[in-house]
């Protein structure tokens, strides 16, 4: 489950708006770098550059053990489906399982073009991919509230971006509640094909998710009138936030820097277009 864990590392005192905007820079980079050849040379380095920071942040993997499983297979089918389906320009095949003929192209071989191309797609999947629980695993939804707080943001919006933020988890829980639930009926078997289990469990689960959600968010309502949600009068602070401002540009740089001189070898012209 993706989720704050609370932690005294390095990433855990940068400003959540530098990892905020890490990810979203993040988004920009894997759209802009479309050459296969140009994501393979520079896309590495700013995932290098996340899985460091993941490490300096004590990312508990095990955590997201589905979530790359998830990946692998979805990285493993993109790149069978480009290594046999390409067919632009000169092609070098590197292995050959049959003659299919579509479109007088034969789709049975696996080639050099379609492999590089797959894994440029999975680069850029990855590049966003992993950028999140770098921001979602190491920001609390109090500090996340604080910085927006301090940079003028009205603090109605501040809260209900906090709120939503933090649905995230309530979501996977409450889906991982209602499986359980199945399982103990009876409904939910681990033996079961994909078919079954989509018609039977995953086509059903969009109900009591909906109406779990539905309550949830009915009793976070009732909280917030509690606290005054609304209110006009001026609200006085007392959380103490761990935010460093060191740490903050230093991550920030580490990022710019990566960011900055994949754009310019990107539209420079250095890296070739094959």
């Amino acid at each position: 489950m993706i989720e704050y864990e609370f932690k005294n590392t390095f990433v855990h005192k940068v400003s959540p708006i530098g990892k905020l905007i890490v990810l979203f820079v993040s988004l920009t980079l894997a759209f802009l770098i479309q050459n296969p050849i140009k994501e393979i040379i520079l896309l590495p380095p700013w995932i290098i550059l996340t899985l460091f920071f993941w490490f300096k942040a004590k990312i508990n993997v095990k955590k997201l053990k589905n979530l790359g499983i998830f990946l692998g297979v979805i990285c493993l089918v993109i790149i069978l489906i480009e290594g046999f389906l390409y067919r632009y320009g000169s092609l070098t095949p590197l292995f050959k399982i049959g003659n299919f003929y579509f479109f007088e192209k034969n789709i049975g071989e696996f080639t050099l073009e379609g492999l590089m191309t797959g894994l440029g797609v999975c680069l850029r999947i990855l590049c966003v991919v992993i950028s999140v629980p770098l921001f979602v695993m190491t920001t609390s939804p109090e500090e996340l509230g604080y910085s927006f707080a301090n940079v003028g943001l009205p603090k109605n919006l501040v809260i209900i971006f906090i709120v939503g933020i933090s649905f995230i988890p309530t979501v996977q829980k409450s889906f991982s509640e209602i499986i359980d639930a199945y399982k103990l009926k009876g409904i939910y078997k681990e033996s079961a094909n994909l078919f079954k289990k989509l018609i039977k469990v995953y086509l059903t689960v969009p109900i009591p998710l909906f109406l779990s959600l539905l309550q949830k968010g009915v009793i976070t309502q009732i909280s917030l009138e509690t606290r005054a949600f609304g209110s006009s009068q001026k609200i006085t602070p007392i959380f103490l936030s761990q935010i460093s401002k060191v740490k903050s540009l230093i991550f920030c740089f580490l990022f710019g820097t990566i960011y900055l001189l994949s754009l310019f070898l990107n539209f420079s012209g250095i890296i070739g277009s094959k």
